[in-house]
């Protein structure tokens, strides 16, 4: 039950009796906003769902997690994807969770990502990289940079920190997971004051300035990272091994979380971790009202939702995402029927 493989994925052919699956029959325009993160998956499931609702249009804003938890409070937009689920307070606000669905329908890895042509493999401790990040350690040569890496020569460089200036998710499990292992102490939020850095918009805007500037240091999506072709850190995990985001290292992270009532998941640098387990995997959520949509969107998005979490899933992999583990999967399955 565990695994998250493609060939674990639930089955959930239509069994009505109809010459057609209902997604070939629905008509509609699909409009989401969100998460960054999650914005390359979204790009292959949209292209990938002509095929199986040829009338069914969906468009996808990646604004940020911050716009999307913004306009679904305001009413506006029919579904929403944020790396962070809404928080008991606004689940309060808009009415609990008889008001709304929010499960978790991707899973990856955020990548540490750095520009030091002349340096190998890096590898950071949570200290070391809250340190960068909190603007305690600001050359690339600094005692702490040297002992994560002693058989690396580091150079006598100025670190360059980029950070997003809009609204993150991205930015806020970051932010989490250095106030869980190093004692952040920052702040915490999807705008986070980081003491020093470039400010950029985007995941896109974070790879671009990365791959731009020698010395730089920045956090970004897996597949953002892949797409930019920028080198990933290892990151020192609970069992003190330096680990990469592998797939099989984000699903043994997946492994130790769990489904919380309300049906968002533990964060997972909260729990003890596999020795092979990578620290900074995620999920990201879709965020749906339950009532107020239109029947026929209604209807093509709860098709188009269950497609996401059963055959869209195998798209996750070749991008830098995994497939979500199978507790997970039905889960969120039996969730979104109920809008």
């Amino acid at each position: 039950m565990a695994t998250g493989c493609a060939r674990d994925l639930p089955d959930t052919t239509p069994k009505t009796g109809l010459l057609e699956p209902p997604a070939v029959a629905d008509a509609a325009q699909l409009t989401g906003v969100g998460s960054t993160f999650v914005e390359p998956l979204m790009r292959q499931w949209v292209s990938q769902y002509k095929a199986v609702a040829p009338n069914v249009a969906i468009g996808y804003e990646g604004a940020g997690s911050a716009v999307a938890v913004e306009r679904f409070k305001s009413g506006e937009g029919q579904f929403f994807t944020s790396d962070v689920p809404l928080s008991e307070r606004d689940e309060v606000i808009l009415g609990g969770s008889q008001a709304f669905v929010q499960a978790p329908w991707a899973a990856g890895a955020i990548a540490v990502v750095y520009n030091l042509p002349d340096v190998g493999e890096l590898r950071l401790s949570p200290g070391t990289l809250s340190g960068i990040f909190g603007g305690r350690i600001v050359r690339w040569d600094e005692p702490e940079i040297r002992a994560d890496n002693p058989n690396i020569r580091l150079p006598n460089l100025a670190i360059q920190t980029i950070v997003r200036s809009d609204g993150s998710g991205t930015t806020q499990v970051f932010a989490s997971y250095l106030q869980e292992t190093a004692g952040w102490g920052l702040g915490i939020g999807f705008s986070v004051r980081f003491p020093r850095g470039q400010g950029v918009r985007g995941s896109e805007g974070m790879t671009a300035a990365v791959k731009r500037i020698s010395g730089a240091i920045g956090y970004v999506g897996l597949a953002h990272a892949r797409q930019a072709d920028l080198p990933v850190a290892l990151l020192r995990n609970e069992a003190k091994r330096y680990v990469g985001p592998t797939p099989d290292a984000v699903r043994a992270a997946l492994a130790g979380a769990s489904i919380r009532p309300n049906g968002t998941v533990a964060k997972l640098y909260f729990l003890p971790q596999s020795p092979g387990a990578y620290p900074l995997s995620t999920f990201s959520y879709l965020i749906v009202r339950r009532t107020g949509l239109d029947p026929p969107v209604a209807v093509a998005l709860r098709h188009f939702a269950a497609w996401a979490l059963t055959t869209g899933q195998r798209s996750a992999e070749a991008l830098g995402y995994v497939a979500l583990p199978r507790p997970f999967a039905i889960a969120s399955l039996d969730a979104v029927q109920q809008y």
